[in-house]
């Protein structure tokens, strides 16, 4: 019984022989075959088989990788439109995006160019064409050269970035969830009983750091702050609600 599993700068091994009453744990930080190899390894030792070239296989499938991936890289650029711009500045981009699995991505202007974290991975985000972006050299060769596409709203706003953590995706969302504090009694401001079209009761109240907005027959919903007296409704991607102050405030 064999099974592996890794994350960023790490990667694992655990092999059961219950038969012979064996167990193997192997535990590496690094992301290789490494901890695969140690273990293929030692069971030939333990359990008395002939030696074999375990090295020699990983590193023959590791070129093969090698090379698949560089394949890879020439049908990109093949199809790379080098003279098609983002849609907008640069400083559009910059912010914090999330996903429940895997993480945060924050993304900086950082001296007229885009810097990328994951968790605690940091790549520069070069342009490829279009809203779609490449991490560039970094000394993390996880992302090296993967792909990200920004995904826009109705309104024209960056909602989320789109990135292919695995190849069986098609590309998974971070939604944005830029962090903004409002100032101090604006949540409050919100507050109160209003009607859509003049009809629909809609009532809105303050709940943390959030709003919630309840109207008749429909569930509960939470208003996420944006900006000055802009909110997004969670869960709901693509919808927003901006509030109108009157003169008095």
């Amino acid at each position: 019984v064999h099974h592996a599993g890794g994350i960023d700068g790490f990667s694992s091994t655990v092999t059961l022989v219950p038969e012979e009453r064996l167990g193997i744990v192997v535990l590496t930080n690094a992301n290789t075959g490494l901890a695969g190899v140690a273990a293929q390894h030692a069971l030939d030792r333990l359990l008395g088989l002939e030696a074999q070239d375990w090295s020699g296989q990983s590193l023959a499938q590791i070129e093969q990788m090698k090379a698949t991936a560089k394949a890879g890289e020439s049908s990109m650029e093949e199809a790379r439109v080098p003279e098609a711009p983002a849609s907008r500045e640069l400083g559009a981009f910059a912010g914090r995006y999330e996903h429940p699995g895997y993480g945060v991505i924050e993304v900086e202007l950082v001296e007229g160019g885009l810097v990328a974290r994951v968790n605690a991975m940091e790549a520069p985000l070069e342009h490829w064409h279009y809203d779609v972006f490449r991490f560039g050299d970094s000394e993390d060769r996880v992302l090296r050269h993967q792909m990200v596409r920004f995904d826009t709203a109705l309104d024209g706003s960056v909602e989320g970035v789109r990135w292919k953590v695995e190849p069986s995706t098609e590309g998974v969302l971070f939604a944005r969830r830029d962090v903004y504090a409002p100032e101090a009694g604006a949540l409050e401001a919100c507050a109160g009983v209003y009607r859509i079209m003049g009809v629909q009761k809609v009532t809105v109240s303050v709940r943390g750091e959030k709003l919630e907005a309840r109207i008749a027959g429909q569930p509960v919903h939470v208003l996420v702050p944006t900006g000055a007296d802009a909110f997004e409704i969670e869960g709901m991607s693509g919808y927003r609600v901006e509030f109108e102050r009157e003169g008095r405030g």
